[in-house]
């Protein structure tokens, strides 16, 4: 959700207050989201070698997600009526 979400919600941002006031915000929202991972996040050994760990992640589906996002947010840059 954060990743489909995440990039729209920072352009309204960026959009409407100023582009500074973004970097300030997001140590104020990463801090307690770590927090939060670190004590609630539920970490399991999973057995086995570095390899067969790496061969598990689903590359192809990062670079789909990946893809998608950024042809979403270019289209919508592009079709923005103030474009400069």
């Amino acid at each position: 959700m954060g990743n489909g979400s995440g990039p729209f919600i920072g352009g309204v941002l960026v959009e409407k207050a100023s582009w500074r006031w973004i970097f300030r915000i997001v140590p104020l929202l990463a801090l307690p989201a770590g927090l939060i991972i670190f004590f609630f996040l539920p970490l399991k050994f999973t057995p086995g070698n570095h390899k067969e760990k790496i061969k598990k992640v689903d590359y192809g589906g990062i670079i789909l997600n990946l893809a998608t996002v950024l042809l979403i947010l270019v289209s919508i840059r592009v079709s923005s009526p103030n474009n400069s």
